[in-house]
């Protein structure tokens, strides 16, 4: 598996959504911010490691490693609330999430074990072995096996601003929704008497 030394200067975010423990399974799900197209357009061109040619683009996705314009880390809310404007003010684009699998063991040599919502900084070489092996390892100790025979360094470090601000930037979002559905009493659902809690629509 080959990769360039830029791609290798990079690490991607990734937010931790559920951790098992089960003795054959002991794997972490982690959560990613994607790129994506899914309509056919014209009028790209590639110019890569001496591929120069014009194509009709018939989707992309790609993993999102740092903020728009920024080299640097999602470490405010505003960060990620700006990643979807200026992504989704475009036609073509959307921002999704995507997920990958890590073995647990991978996180014993970080300052912290993960919990939901915490944010790890992964370097490209596991995230891509990751990423590509997904659909073949049934266990924690077949990804283990193989990360050892790529010789791929275990590169994962928690990230504390990030965590804080993915935190901040969820709990703006529920805010913001449950401001929204109270300003709309049409999509309240009904309530009786004195009942403060909403009931179930009514079936006709």
């Amino acid at each position: 598996m080959e990769i360039d030394q830029k791609a290798a200067s990079l690490t991607v975010p990734v937010a931790i959504d559920s951790v098992k423990s089960i003795e054959s399974f002991r794997m972490t799900r982690c959560t990613c911010y994607v790129i994506e197209n899914s309509v056919p357009n014209p009028g790209w061109r590639l110019d890569l490691s001496g591929v120069d040619v014009n194509f009709f683009m018939l989707g992309l996705s790609g993993v999102i490693t740092s903020p728009s314009g920024d080299g640097g880390n999602f470490d405010t809310p505003e960060k990620i609330d700006h990643l979807y404007d200026v992504i989704e003010a475009n036609d073509l684009f959307f921002v999704d999430v995507n997920d990958i699998w890590l073995p647990n063991d991978l996180f014993s040599r970080s300052e912290r074990q993960p919990e939901r919502g915490d944010v790890f900084r992964v370097s490209c070489e596991l995230f891509q072995l990751a990423y590509a092996i997904s659909e073949e390892v049934q266990t924690h100790q077949e990804f283990l096996e193989r990360l050892e025979r790529s010789a791929i360094p275990w590169n994962l470090n928690y990230s504390k601003e990030e965590s804080a601000a993915l935190s901040a930037w969820n709990q703006q979002q529920i805010n913001e929704n449950r401001k929204a559905y109270h300003a709309d009493t049409a999509r309240q659902l009904p309530k009786k008497g004195g009942n403060t809690k909403p009931l179930p629509p009514m079936s006709r």
